[in-house]
């Protein structure tokens, strides 16, 4: 009988977690953080609060089992390497970014690998056999190849609704918070000109400080509405959620959520994650980048790249930490680029040149050059990787959701707050 399944970060912070019986990830997050990370106990197997807590490290990530149950330990190690390959074949690269952008799906396989608790026989086959549709709005990505790179989170917008008379602060005995963080990863093919995918993955956080027991109804904008997966492409500009790709928490009506698409629930005293979700959406904003090499046949030893970085959104919208990467080939010499904003930072290790700048308007257009000079002796290879461009930019630009309205029931002059949290990132596969 295993008590939990938890993933963590390089930190020891929870990533994902499933519990079958009780809450204890944070009881093995503080564990494993004391017992490993601090104190640097290099056994497999930890004992702490009468759990047996066994875990492997995988990249930067660490998948830990814990049971209170007299289990055998190469049990436990069996189930850890089964999990470890399985989410291996389904997000390609199993890293913290991955985990944490696929949250809703390891979810899925947690449940399906163990059975309230109970290890199930199926291989890592059967279960993905099992998801095969939830991973249908990945394919393009997986296919293509793309690594996915975690975004500092900078940008945000806050809104609230107070009811008149009470005062706009925070702290007191009657208020619900409610966070969206979102995730748009845009696929441009610079051949087509076209738009391979755009998958936002997005999650809402309530936390709640309500005095007495109450029913919350939260209603989502008019965008938004559930649908079986299709195979002809979304042509309406409509977000579309499958309902194999959401996960919503325990204490939400279901049956009032996939008929109205309203989250009815009743709010706990610890903060908790209302709903994971992925959808497509074909309503973006987003930042192109243009790199041509020029040509000069007399120049074996020089070479040039012209850039246009271009903003696709509102004159009225301001981005925040725009980062542009170029690949370039290994051990280049005096690498310059000339433009009229940011600035340059040459990564050997990563064969790329970082451009940085701070704040961007819409509807914008910056030119510059690249140059740098290739070492005469050998010849260099140029492993072409894709340009990504990484941005924070308002919410609404790139929204998959919003809410529309909250409304709590019986609890009077309620403080309900809204906050909004997104990143942006663009890969460009043709360079």
């Amino acid at each position: 009988m295993i008590e939990s399944i938890t993933l963590l970060d390089h930190l020891g912070k929870v990533i994902v977690s499933r519990d079958y019986l009780i809450p204890l990830a944070d009881r093995i997050s503080s564990a494993f953080t004391e017992q490993v990370l601090n104190d640097g106990r290099l056994s497999p197997v930890l004992i702490a609060d009468g759990l047996t807590i066994c875990y492997k490290k995988h990249r930067n990530t660490f998948i830990l089992a814990a049971t209170r149950h007299q289990l055998d330990t190469l049990t436990i190690f069996l189930l850890l390497d089964k999990l470890e390959q399985t989410l291996e074949q389904l997000l390609d690269v199993v890293t913290e970014e991955t985990v944490y952008l696929n949250k809703a799906m390891v979810l899925d396989v947690l449940d399906l690998i163990c059975c309230y608790g109970r290890i199930t026989h199926a291989d890592s086959g059967q279960i993905l056999s099992l998801l095969q549709l939830r991973t249908r709005y990945d394919a393009a990505r997986i296919g293509h190849g793309v690594s996915l790179h975690s975004v500092g989170s900078k940008g945000n917008i806050t809104y609230k609704s107070v009811p008149e008379g009470l005062p706009n602060v925070g702290g007191h005995d009657k208020e619900l918070s409610l966070l969206i963080t979102e995730k748009t990863e845009l696929v441009l093919s610079d051949q087509s000109k076209s738009i391979e995918s755009c998958i936002v993955r997005g999650s809402i956080h309530v936390t709640s400080k309500l005095s007495e027991p109450a029913t919350v109804r939260v209603v989502m904008s008019n965008n938004f509405s559930l649908a079986k997966v299709k195979d002809e492409p979304i042509t309406s500009e409509t977000d579309i959620i499958a309902p194999d790709d959401i996960h919503i928490h325990n204490s939400v009506d279901y049956a009032t959520f996939f008929k109205h698409g309203i989250f009815v629930f009743k709010p706990i005293d610890d903060p908790f994650t209302l709903v994971w979700y992925r959808l497509h959406t074909i309503r973006h904003a987003f930042v192109k980048c243009k790199i041509r090499e020029k040509k000069e046949p007399y120049a074996k030893a020089h070479r040039e790249y012209s850039i246009k970085l271009e903003t696709h959104y509102g004159s009225d919208v301001v981005s925040n930490a725009i980062v542009v990467r170029i690949p370039v080939p290994s051990n280049i010499d005096s690498p310059s680029l000339r433009v009229p904003k940011g600035k340059m930072e040459y990564l050997p290790a990563e064969q790329c040149v970082e451009w940085r700048l701070g704040s961007v308007p819409g509807k914008t257009i910056l030119r510059g050059t690249l140059t740098f000079g290739i070492p005469s002796i050998g010849s260099p290879v140029l492993i072409w990787t894709p340009v990504v461009i990484t941005y924070d930019i308002p919410f609404v630009c790139t929204s998959g959701l919003a809410i529309k309205s909250c409304t709590i029931e019986d609890v009077p002059n309620t403080h309900v707050s809204f906050q909004y949290r997104s990143q942006g990132r663009i890969i460009s596969r043709k360079f």
